[in-house]
């Protein structure tokens, strides 16, 4: 089931959000291990005090803004790319521009932070993440071999579980940065060269319509 057990927005603290909303700003940009839970306050604009009447320790606090940040990730593909909105290529599209948007700014010392000093955290996140990633290219596969968009000869749990591990490399490895090749071009050839593999000759001509559309704006 897409979500696992999910911070339900409604139900939390206004206070609260914005402590894990501006936790997670924090963190993306300046690492996790860096930052103590007094510079968290800081700048945060919050006593200390106020801070651990939400969370008891840093490491709950990491927990914390995950599950938030996991929960906003689903409820925002859920309303922007709702299944009868758009055909199979066209979502799998949008959802190649939301992840380029979510890891554009992301420090590699999150991933690094996370996997050293916080690994029971990242290991669950990682684990929910490859379900939710691997649960939607599933549907998406489905959703566009009935509209005759990819081939139905295809494996789709090998397909969907293939393109989830690549996303999540990315968030893995400098190797790209550090032979200078852009996150928006590495999705962009991700997602060509996953349509073409299994896309039908009508699949192909809408993504050829769609680049050159691309290209004109």
């Amino acid at each position: 089931m897409i979500g696992g057990n999910m911070l339900d927005e409604g139900k939390l603290d206004e206070k609260f959000i914005q402590i894990l909303l501006g936790s997670c700003k924090m963190f993306k940009s300046l690492g996790i291990r860096s930052l103590s839970m007094d510079d968290i306050a800081r700048n945060l604009s919050i006593s200390k005090k106020t801070l651990y009447q939400y969370v008891k320790s840093k490491d709950e606090l990491v927990e914390k803004v995950m599950d938030y940040d996991f929960s906003k990730t689903v409820n925002v593909w859920m309303q922007e790319c709702p299944d009868d909105s758009s055909n199979a290529i066209d979502q799998l599209l949008n959802a190649s521009k939301y992840i380029y948007e979510e890891l554009k700014d992301v420090n590699p010392a999150v991933t690094f932070d996370l996997q050293k000093y916080h690994t029971e955290v990242y290991r669950n996140h990682l684990m929910r993440k490859q379900d939710l990633i691997f649960e939607l290219m599933k549907a998406n596969i489905v959703k566009g071999i009935s509209e005759g968009l990819y081939r139905e000869n295809i494996n789709e749990e090998v397909v969907a579980r293939i393109y989830a591990n690549n996303i999540e490399a990315l968030t893995e490895s400098d190797l790209f940065k550090r032979h200078h090749i852009s996150l928006e071009m590495i999705l962009e050839i991700m997602f060509e060269n996953h349509i073409r593999a299994i896309a039908t000759p009508l699949g192909v001509n809408y993504l050829e319509n769609i680049k050159t559309k691309l290209k004109e704006d």
